[in-house]
């Protein structure tokens, strides 16, 4: 994963959950339990990037990127497309880009590596393994996203909905230009769960979840299916 950079998308002014990036997950607040779970990729050659709002409230999460070596660009609040093109613009060795949304927190790096090989053979623009889509049954919450550089270049150059500045990846699965797919995901205990935060409840269940199973913070995405097939 040396041609790689991995974005953490993360920001302090959520609409639904303010400040959730710094909720406590198992003694951690959630940026950096997200950023000690994928940290393993960097044995693989990856690079890590924080993609934030130039809000004052996102200081908090610039700190602990900083303090896990991780770079970071502030930009615009509501146009994410943006920071993900100057953060390119910032790193032009770069050949891919996965993209992580920060109310993921069980964000798996095995099926990150799965990922970027799968995307590399495919040769697709885009591919994905974070949630059902088409008729593949991912469940909600685990995976990531990646597109590779130059389908980031030609998006800057369309004329882009307000939709599809908010949500960097709309264009690549919708706009017929783009080639993009996933793989079927081969678990043995496949669920239709969603396992991120974008509410106090979806935070207080997963606080329970936790607490149930006994979830750890390094346990596969295989290994959290199976422990909670029975819910």
């Amino acid at each position: 994963m040396n041609d790689c950079l991995v974005v953490l998308q993360a920001r302090m002014d959520s609409v639904r959950l303010p400040g959730k990036m710094m909720l406590p997950i198992m003694g951690f607040p959630l940026i950096e339990f997200i950023i000690r779970r994928i940290k393993p990729l960097e044995k693989h050659g990856a690079k890590f990037f924080l993609a934030t709002s130039k809000s004052k409230s996102n200081y908090p999460l610039i700190k602990i990127a900083k303090q896990y070596q991780i770079g970071v660009y502030s930009g615009d609040e509501n146009d994410v497309f943006s920071r993900f093109y100057e953060i390119k613009k910032m790193n032009p060795n770069i050949k891919y880009f996965v993209r992580i949304c920060g109310d993921n927190p069980f964000v798996d790096p095995k099926l990150i590596l799965e990922l970027y090989d799968f995307h590399k053979l495919s040769k697709n623009d885009y591919s994905w393994n974070n949630v059902p889509r088409d008729i593949f049954n991912w469940p909600d919450g685990f995976g990531a996203e990646i597109f590779s550089s130059k389908s980031l270049e030609i998006s800057s150059k369309l004329n882009l909905s307000n939709d599809e500045k908010e949500h960097v990846t709309e264009c690549f699965y919708k706009r017929k230009i783009f080639k993009s797919g996933s793989y079927n995901p081969n678990f043995q205990y496949l669920l239709n769960k969603k396992i991120d935060i974008d509410s106090i409840k979806d935070y207080n269940k997963i606080l329970k979840l936790i607490g149930d199973k006994n979830l750890t913070l390094d346990l596969s995405t295989s290994d959290i299916l199976k422990l909670i097939s029975d819910d």
